[in-house]
């Protein structure tokens, strides 16, 4: 560290200002840090930031790239001996070497080129194969390094101490020739395992076979002081070693055993076997474009993106989209929406997720929707945010640019299948993948370099982004699509690409201008149309692009049917009645219509639908209604219905005998009770069963009506089959039997009257069996309708009809020998009669 701060001391202010121009991050401190020292000393430090450095490294071309991963590989070392490990000479190797220079990845002290400090710790190459020296020998105790050299055949010179015996084994394991020597001594297929685990193609044989047989040559390297466990973790999922799958693109099968230092693998490589050199950027066939057709390709697709988000954003804040459980919208949601905006389900796909990237859509509460990461909404709709709202007042080219830089700006691919291959939900987006997002900028630069007349194909210009950004993902690790091709695609959709070129938004908005992007997008986009032509076929038709209030307006009260080169509405009376259902009147629905009119005047048939609509529009009333009081008593229910006390109960009297409230039953229950009135509750439906003898008050019950104790039975009048032959004979119906009687036990009393106690329900089940006989009578207490309590003696019980589970009691009253009808649950005290009383009465 304290070499290369000097190195940086002594650069002239012309190196300076070029350094800071490759690396503008210099020039500010870290994210979370302070600035840190000033001068030469804090420039070092901030050049080699962990971060930094991982950024700088990522974001070079491909020639510059593998001389990088050279240095990373084998740390210092010479421009000779640098090129003969790529296989090429000091003069094609010169400006790759620059490249890096220029951005303080390496530097050079005139004989040898060093590596950045901390560079080869914090960037990893392409190709992990190990930790570096430096890494393995920090972490041993001297009497293991001591151990080690012991194996390796070599002794500390000098005082013999943890620093010395450390310094001993580094040196020894960077001798090329010394690691040769004792690899020599191995078994023949251990010296062959070795050797495959330098791979300059970047691709490995992870077959299980080979694996069994590189773990055996590791723990003989192991055993032979070249290989070494990690005991701090940090690589990886805590193992140093991994097997290179692809050459820029690692993932996968990490091993948790020894590992070989990078720089023995290096000194084990077959002899004449360089690493991988691409210093020339390849040539990228062409073909000539007419730029007026690259335009206006560009600005077709942009204004087909932009016309579908702003119809959708026109319908969410109408009617918000129903969301899915895990989050995004559904699958039938898109193909509604494609088929109301008559476009394909991919552009409603993409409209959302810019819409939702650009934050212009939120869920009911506010959240904003379209975060990366699989994000979890908590809401079940999704509608427009503020943002969202205020965007589509914007004029078409400003909302079109907003666009534009949302996907340029999109931290993943947003057409991309999941891994079986379907469509993700719109507004779930993966997590960010930079690799994935850098793509996009690689596609773009290489086209960028491309003259405004010249086009080209996916397939051609494939290998230049490649090497103008190897760290990009052109292809996904599940993915087996051309490489690049959502990237295109999407840029596509997005008007940067048209016709195989970069269009001319794509070059301004790659450069940062985007005031000139919008002065550009403001000739190419069609202004905002306020004006509409209504037709006497009860059409709406904007020729263009819909003012904000003009959408709003129209579909409050009109479908839309389709949009091309116009959008276009239908009213009926299902759309009219929604505008008159939102609180609009017919005049005021005219007069805003012809505000809009072209000519300011309406169709007679518009002018018709509205009124007729109108005329008949709320003649139907529907009340909200949770509970419905019943009274026979109208001067009781009016009482109920003004009583101060059940005011928070807001009845509504809609009946003589009826009453309705918003409240729920057990409350309308515990108000009446509390302000001392003795109301029963009562189900819905009513079951009737009719005996001889109940008269007027069975027939009663059958009408709802309900029986009091004053009702009298009247005689039946004698069936005359002559004078009505065509009506049906009623047969008497037989009296009640024992079993039938049963019903009335004590657990079946305890049901129908529940304020009962248990000896008062045996009172009544021994009436109740007893029938005619003597000692069958009781005593009991009833509250009428009116709320006045009485006291009578019956005899001859039986239960008749049963209305929702609510039986009445029909007995004969004492001593007058009248047959009255009582509710059971009217009964409130039942007491025994004694043998004196009965003999009395």
């Amino acid at each position: 560290m304290r070499a290369f701060a000097e190195h940086v001391a002594g650069w002239t202010p012309e190196q300076r200002a070029r350094v800071e121009a490759a690396r503008p991050d210099t020039t500010r401190p870290a994210p979370g840090r302070k600035r840190g020292a000033a001068g030469p000393a804090g420039l070092a430090e901030r050049l080699i930031d962990g971060n930094a450095l991982a950024a700088v490294s990522t974001a070079l071309p491909l020639g510059p790239t593998q001389v990088l991963v050279a240095v990373l590989l084998v740390g210092a070392t010479t421009r000779p001996r640098l090129a003969d490990l790529l296989g090429t000479d000091t003069t094609t190797l010169a400006p790759c070497l620059e490249h890096l220079l220029e951005r303080a990845l390496v530097w050079d002290d005139g004989e040898v080129v060093h590596p950045a400090p901390r560079l080869r710790r914090r960037v990893q190459p392409p190709q992990p194969l190990g930790p570096i020296v430096e890494e393995v020998v920090e972490q041993l105790t001297g009497t293991e390094a001591d151990t080690a050299l012991r194996k390796l055949n070599r002794r500390v010179s000098g005082p013999k101490n943890r620093q010395s015996s450390l310094a001993a084994l580094h040196a020894a394991l960077l001798d090329e020739a010394l690691v040769r020597s004792v690899v020599s001594t191995a078994p023949p297929r251990v010296r062959k395992a070795l050797a495959a685990r330098f791979t300059p193609t970047g691709t490995a044989d992870v077959t299980p076979a080979a694996m069994q047989h590189e773990q055996e040559a590791l723990r003989w390297a192991e055993q032979h002081g070249l290989a070494y466990r990690n005991r701090r973790g940090g690589y990886g999922y805590g193992g140093w070693e991994t097997y290179p799958v692809s050459p820029y693109d690692v993932f996968g099968l990490y091993s948790f055993g020894p590992a070989l230092p990078r720089e023995v693998v290096m000194a084990l490589r077959p002899d004449g076997v360089p690493l991988p050199f691409d210093p020339v950027r390849p040539e990228i066939p062409v073909h000539t474009v007419s730029e007026e057709a690259v335009a206006s390709a560009a600005s077709a697709a942009l204004h087909e993106l932009t016309a579908t988000a702003t119809a959708l954003v026109d319908e969410l804040e109408r009617a918000p989209l129903p969301q899915l459980r895990s989050g995004g919208v559904g699958v039938r949601e898109v193909r509604r929406l494609a088929k109301l905006f008559t476009t394909d389900e991919a552009t409603v796909r993409f409209a959302l997720d810019v819409l939702g990237l650009r934050g212009l859509i939120a869920d009911e509460h506010g959240a904003l929707l379209g975060a990366p990461g699989g994000y979890s909404p908590e809401g079940d709709t999704v509608t427009v945010s503020p943002e969202g709202v205020a965007w589509r007042e914007r004029d078409p080219a400003e909302r079109a640019l907003a666009l534009a830089t949302a996907w340029l700006a999109a931290p993943d691919h947003l057409t991309e299948p999941d891994q079986n291959g379907k469509p993700r939900p719109p507004l779930l987006l993966p997590e960010g993948c930079g690799g994935c997002a850098a793509s996009r900028t690689a596609l773009l630069s290489a086209l960028a370099r491309l003259g405004p007349l010249e086009a080209t194909t996916l397939q051609q210009i494939a290998p230049a982004a490649r090497w103008e950004l190897p760290a990009a993902h052109a292809v996904h690790a599940y993915a087996t699509d051309t490489p690049y091709s959502y990237a295109w695609q999407e840029a596509e959709r997005a008007g940067l690409i048209a016709r195989g070129a970069l269009a001319p938004l794509g070059r301004l908005l790659l450069a940062g201008d985007e005031a000139g992007a919008l002065q550009l997008l403001g000739g190419a986009m069609p202004s905002s149309i306020d004006e509409v032509l209504f037709g006497a076929d009860l059409t709406a038709v904007v020729p263009g692009d819909p003012a904000a209030g003009v959408s709003r307006l129209l579909d409050s009260c009109a479908d839309r049917e389709g949009r091309g080169g116009a959008v276009v509405w239908r009213l009926s009376p299902g759309s009219v009645r929604r505008a008159l259902d939102e609180g609009a009147g017919a005049d005021g629905l005219l007069h805003r219509l012809e505000s809009v009119a072209a000519g300011g005047r309406l169709p007679q048939p518009l002018v018709y639908l509205v009124r007729d609509v109108a005329r008949t529009h709320g003649v139907l009333r529907v009340r909200p209604a949770v509970s419905v009081l019943r009274c026979p008593d109208e001067p009781l229910l009016a009482q109920v219905c003004a009583d101060r006390a059940l005011g928070k109960l807001g009845l509504v009297r809609i009946a003589p005998t009826v009453a309705t409230t918003t409240a729920t039953p057990e409350q309308v229950l515990t108000a009446l009770r509390a302000a001392g009135y003795l109301p029963m509750p009562e189900e819905a439906g009513t079951v009737v069963d009719l005996v001889p003898g109940s008269g007027a008050a069975g027939t009663a019950d059958a009408r709802g009506d309900e029986p009091t104790e004053t009702t009298k039975a009247k005689p039946s009048k004698p069936a005359q089959p002559e004078a009505a032959p065509a009506k049906r004979k009623t047969q008497p119906a037989a009296r009640p039997s024992r079993a039938a009687a049963s019903q009335g036990r004590p657990d079946r009393l305890a049901e129908l009257a529940p304020q009962l106690k248990a000896h008062e329900h045996q009172l009544l089940l021994a009436a109740l069996e007893g029938g005619e006989s003597a000692g069958s009578e009781v005593e009991i207490e009833y509250v009428t309708v009116v709320g006045t309590r009485s006291r009578r003696r019956l005899g001859s019980l039986r239960l008749i009809g049963q209305e929702a589970g609510k039986t009445s009691l029909r007995a004969t009253s004492l001593p007058d020998g009248e047959e009255r009808t009582f509710r059971l649950d009217r009964i409130v005290a039942v007491h025994p009669v004694s043998g004196a009383e009965a003999a009395e009465g």
